[in-house]
Order: C-alpha cells, then structure tokens, then sequence
C-alpha cells in the first residue's frame, strides 16, 4: 500500500475491485453528464458582435494555462427560499466580486438533512448542471459554491443496490461537497464514486506517475512496453513508450522510461533526448534521477549533469503540487489531459457556511469568511501543528507527519508535530489537523491565524443536524479558521477520506483553499468541506500595472488597455497565460500579451464588467483578476437604477420592502429588476419603480440591476450599472 493511506492496508484494492472492477474502467464516466456543445459564445447582451484583440495579433484559439481560481471561476448556488442562504449569498458574493452570472438560485429544495440520492440529483444537481450550460459557462468554471439551506449527506443506497460483497466501511452516505466534486459518477449512478481511490486529482505517492493511467485504450501497449522492458528488450520497450507518449502528450513519465530503456540499451542519445523532454514536460525529481541505477552510465557525462540541474529537486516521496482544471480529464497516475478517454472530469466543491442545528450562525458563517478574504496573499508567517496522540483518529494520519513537516521546511515554512490534543497557547497557527471526538479550541489558548485551515479526524464532525455528541467542523470556523471539514457518517477512520497530512503543503505552495484539499483526498465522497474556497493566503499571482482604464463617462471609441507586468516583484510570479470576459463570460483566452483592445462599435449601449484574467507559472498556477467596469453609447442612451426607500418599520399586512426607480430612454419598452442576475420584477415602459419584499433579498449588501429591452421578447438587452443597497 501506499505511504498516502498505510492505515487501510488492502482498503484501495477491495475498493477498486468491488466498485471498478479488476480493471479499472472509466467508460462510465468519460461521457459528460451534460453535452458541451461546441457552438461559439455570442456576444453577452447584444446583437452584434464582440470583437476582443490582443495587439499586436488577433486572439488565438489558445488552451488557458491549467490551475488557479478566481471570482469568475466560481459559481454561487443560492437556495431561493431560505433567507439564510440569500442573506450570506450577497455578503460573499460582495465580498469576492462574483459576477451575477455566476449565481444560480435553485427552489423547493429538500429540508431535511439528509436527501436520497435521486432528490439530490433532480433536485440540486441536474438542474445546477444545466443551468451551466444554459448560460456556456462549462467551459469556465472550476467549482461549484453551495450557500446555506442546503441537505448535506446524501442517501446513496440506490445507487449500490446492485454492488455485490460492498465492505463495511464503505458506508452508503455522501456528502454534499464530495459528490458535487464527483459529478460525473453521480449523473451516471455510478457505484464508482465511493472509491477510495475516485479523485485521481488528488496527490500520491511519487511513484505513482510511473502507475498505467487506467485507460482502456492504451492499457494493452502499456502492458507490452512493461512487459519488453521486464524482458531485458530495452530498445524495443522504448521505442513503444515513445508511441505511447505520442497519443498522450501529457504523460511525461513515459519520456522518462524511455530514458531509462535507452539508456539500458546503450542508446545515449536517445536517453537524454528522451530525458530532456520529461523534464521539459514536468519530470521534477533531481535527486532520484540522479541516483537511478539506469543512468549510472550517463553521470560522468556533460549533457546529463546539465538536465539534472534543469530538473527541480523536489523529494520522490510525494507527488507534487498541481493546480485544478476542471476541463481536464484525471488519469489514474495522477496526471490531467484535456482528452476525454485520458480519465475522469471534476468540480471543485464546497459549501459557504451551514446553519443548520449544529452549525453557525449566519453571523459567525459572514465573520469567517470576511476573515478568510483579508487573508488572501498576505503570506502570514507562524505554523503548522500536527497533533498526536494514541487516538486511532490521529495515528491514521501521523506516518505522513514527519514528510508534511519536511515539505513545509523546504518551502520557508514551519510545522511542527505536537503529542497532545490541541496545541496550546501557540499564537500564530497557520493550519490544524488533529484527531479527537470532541475538543474545545477556546481552551486551547491558542490563536488560528486569518486564512488558517483547521479539521479533525473523526466519525461526525460533518453531521450538522446533531447537537451535542462529537464537535463538529463549525467550531473551528467560529474561532476564526477559513475552512473546516467533517464526515457526514461514519467513516471507520480511513485516511482516504480525509486529509493528508500534504494539504498544508499544497496550501503553502499557493494553492486555493479548495484545491488544497482536494489535493489531498483520494475518497471525497463522504467529506463535507466548509468555508471560502478561494483564500489563498500564500498564492503569488502575477503584478500589473494597467494603464488605459475607461472613465466613468459613456464610451464611444475602443477600450485599449495597455498590461505591463512588475516584473521587479519578488512576491509575483511572471505572467504566461490570460483569460477575458465579459460580463463574467468568457469570450477567448490566450497566452499573455501586455496590449488589449476591445472594438465596441457594435455592442449596444449600456454598462460592461471587463474581466481580465492573468495566470502566473509555477506548479499552482495563480492568477490575478482584474474587473474593469466600463459603459457604452451616449448618456442618454443608458439605463438608470436609483433608490428610492427601504421600508423596513413596517406593519401586517404590509411585508419590509425595498423601492426602487428605473429610467431609461424612450425605445425601452420592457424593464426587467435583477438581484444577483435573477429576474425578481418587471414592468412594461421605459420608466418605472419597483417594491420588492425583503423577504426575496435576504439580508446584507444586495446587488441590484436593471435590463431594458425594446420589447419583452427582444434578445438584446441594455444593462444598468449596478445597486448596491445595504439591507437590515
């Protein structure tokens, strides 16, 4: 077994056989459970034609630089009925920038805790999927934020009612988060989502990358080549990884066994040429290359010591750090391909904040994450605590401690393993991963710093109906953590479903929140993963100084944007890849260049979020996102959204209510009221007001727009700028 889960020896192989099959088969989920259509993305709100240029050359068809995570990147899924969830939908989606076509409000949502698992896909999944492709925004997005008011275990009985001789330990319960990340296994009611093995994103062992990629369509050759190799026809075993490596350009350990067949072979130029290309395509292992006995004769030569010091000297004991791609399909090695047959595609997964029985209060779920965004690159300095005690709940985890520990240390950072509990009177707690039943933070007298991750291994710490019993994750997020997660059921204390050890590293090396723990879970299904997916407290983007922003007048000429990178930081990575968007879609992306300009000419007039993406290199892939509001046509052209009143001291059978005033030129013949991109009111004519309860709103910073349209079926839209009213 694996250093990553050697407290469940034998678990992974049961899993595998009992819920993949002997051979791992991807054929049921490698069709998307909603089609991509290829179609080109129109113009948002207009009839005309967006024409985006990068100068001096026209945007390319150019494939976005994996990883990383922004506002855009991001969809907010609001329970319509419940005002928790609407009230900490507008703080967050203040707070983060998230655009409104990113909120999805879903209704008639379960009340209960625990739904079965075809509620949750006809009720929250289905529709949250089609909804995304309604608006083409699969293309984009990297993870799925539910707010509060949602169930968070799902009942998957049915689902396994065929899987024969299921062990114990595999009990029959998701969590919210977990199956959301495995969208694909649930839309397919596939019993492959309880795996212990499932999220092939996740990090592993190093020798991992080395592992068949459990595709189907290669996996005869794969065995061939392994076969010839074994057989001492080291040549031949070569030349068929050289071909295996041409059908999957993203697999680089195959250039790396060809090297070591070459070099087997006697072939020395082909061994480095084949070991040039896996460094070049992301083979980061200095040390290990160095000690390979198969390249004992290459050491003496010039060329060879030159690739070893091309190549990173990270340790082969863990699989590094990678950023997501939700567009990537995850091969069983660990290694992502935008192919369909490569592996299996997922969506980051978390939930805002519970309110539920033994859950926070709508309070305390705005204080942590308004903590967590304050957090974003500051690159705080303190520590990471490990505890250990004899509790199985913290032994399950502690063989990956002391590499945790090791890992941290060769980045610049501090952790420590602590034989207690809880680490006490420690001021400066960068992450926490302990193991107990039940704790008591306040006592500890220990400080959580702003950003911090902290989680327990135990049975229930996700069960949010129960009060009382074992403490549950919402304890660490009311003492200040970003993020807490829990089981939703009894997980027998398998280190697959919770974090590795390795998460603090990933979070250190300038992973997002949630691609930090996903990262480190390989069996997420039953995890419930809570707080601000997009902190990242020790991410380094790059740095742009962005010189041409439109004023706040009308525009009639092009908007040109002028990008120039501050390339002087120590703090910033240099940029390679950009992404533009407007009005929170995406329109191309490309690599990066400093000069942008948008051709208006045919977008009707009204106002425009331009979303500027730029993503960083290094293995975590951070990006920087710029939102530059701009507005098109002449003055008179544009759509006005005023407040008038909040009513708020109101008696039965009146309802508090918020009155607003809408004015817009004379062809305007239909307005339409939005709240975070949902029609709430509409009104024929071209000025209006409105009187919308509160109770629609939910409470807090409410983001409010107006459209106007020619007539109610006419397609092009004119866009308000936005309203923001403070509601109590």
């Amino acid at each position: 077994s694996s250093p990553m889960i050697s407290e469940t020896q034998g678990h992974s192989a049961v899993c595998r056989s009992t819920v993949a099959g002997d051979s791992p088969r991807l054929a049921s989920t490698q069709q998307p459970a909603v089609k991509r259509r290829r179609r080109p993305l129109p113009p948002i709100g207009t009839a005309g034609r967006l024409l985006v240029l990068l100068l001096p050359m026209v945007f390319g068809c150019a494939r976005l630089a994996s990883a990383g995570a922004t506002a855009t990147s991001w969809v907010v899924v609001v329970n319509a009925d419940s005002a928790d969830s609407l009230t900490i939908a507008n703080h967050y989606c203040q707070l983060r920038g998230i655009p409104s076509s990113n909120v999805i409000f879903l209704r008639e949502i379960p009340t209960r805790e625990r739904i079965t698992v075809e509620q949750f896909r006809e009720r929250i999944l289905r529709p949250l999927l089609q909804e995304l492709e309604q608006r083409q925004l699969l293309g984009h997005i990297q993870g799925v934020a539910y707010s509060a008011g949602f169930p968070t275990a799902i009942d998957l009985n049915s689902d396994l009612a065929e899987l024969e001789d299921r062990p114990n330990f595999l009990t029959p319960i998701g969590s919210l988060t977990g199956l959301t990340y495995l969208y694909r296994f649930l839309m397919a009611g596939s019993p492959q989502a309880i795996g212990l093995e499932s999220n092939f994103y996740a990090r592993g062992p190093a020798e991992r990358f080395l592992a068949q990629p459990a595709n189907p369509a290669v996996a005869q050759q794969w065995q061939q080549m392994l076969e010839l190799g074994g057989d001492g026809q080291h040549a031949a075993a070569a030349e068929l990884a050289q071909q295996l490596l041409e059908l999957l350009p993203e697999q680089f350990p195959l250039a790396y066994y060809a090297a070591r067949q070459w070099a087997e072979a006697g072939q020395v130029d082909q061994a480095l040429d084949s070991l040039q290309l896996a460094i070049d395509r992301g083979w980061s292992f200095r040390q290990h290359m160095w000690d390979d006995p198969a390249f004992a004769s290459l050491r003496d030569l010039a060329r060879f010591q030159v690739l070893r010091d091309l190549c990173s000297d990270l340790p082969f004991d863990h699989q590094p750090t990678v950023g997501f791609e939700a567009r990537n399909f995850w091969a069983a090695n660990g290694i992502g391909s935008p192919r369909a047959d490569s592996g299996v595609a997922y969506l980051l997964s978390m939930m805002l904040g519970s309110t539920s029985a033994a859950g926070n209060t709508v309070e305390e779920v705005i204080a942590a994450l308004e903590h967590a965004a304050a957090a974003d690159q500051t690159h705080p300095e303190g520590t990471f605590y490990f505890t250990l005690t004899g509790d199985v709940r913290t032994t399950t985890r502690a063989p990956a401690f002391e590499m945790a520990v090791e890992h941290l240390k060769r980045i610049g950072h501090r952790g420590e393993i602590v034989r207690r509990k809880l680490p006490r009177d420690r001021d400066a707690c960068l992450g926490v991963m302990i193991g107990a039943p039940n704790y008591d933070w306040g006592s500890s007298g220990s400080q959580l710093m702003p950003g911090a991750i902290a989680e327990s291994l135990t049975s229930f710490g996700g069960r949010m109906n129960e009060v009382g019993g074992q403490t549950k994750l919402s304890h660490f997020l009311r003492f200040g953590a970003a993020a807490s997660s829990g089981t939703v059921t009894e997980p027998f204390s398998i280190q697959a479903k919770f974090p590795h050890p390795m998460m603090h590293v990933h979070y250190a090396e300038g992973s997002t929140l949630a691609e930090a723990f996903y990262q480190a879970v390989t069996g997420p299904y039953q995890l419930l993963i809570v707080g601000d997916p997009l902190c990242q407290p020790f991410a380094r983007p790059p740095q742009l100084a962005i010189e041409g922003r439109p004023t706040e007048r009308p525009q009639l000429e092009p908007v040109r944007l002028r990008m120039t990178p501050d390339r002087s930081s120590t703090d910033a990575t240099p940029p390679v890849a950009m992404l533009i968007l407007v009005n929170g879609r995406p329109i191309q992306a490309s690599a990066f260049q400093e000069r942008l300009q948008i051709s208006i000419d045919q977008l009707p007039p009204g106002y425009y979020d331009l979303g500027v993406v730029v993503v960083g290199s290094g293995p975590a892939a951070p990006r920087l996102e710029e939102t530059i509001p701009f507005v098109v046509g002449r003055a008179e052209q544009q759509l006005q959204l005023e407040l008038i009143d909040v009513l708020d001291e109101v008696t039965e059978p009146e309802q508090p209510r918020v009155r607003v005033a809408v004015r817009g030129p004379n062809e305007i013949g239909a307005i339409e009221l939005l709240h975070l991109g949902r029609v709430i009111a509409q009104q024929p004519g071209s000025e209006t007001e409105f009187e919308v309860p509160l109770v629609q709103l939910g409470s807090g910073p409410v983001r409010l727009q107006a459209v106007g349209r020619t007539s109610a079926d006419d397609p092009v839209r004119r866009l308000s700028p936005p309203l923001i009213v403070t509601l109590p």
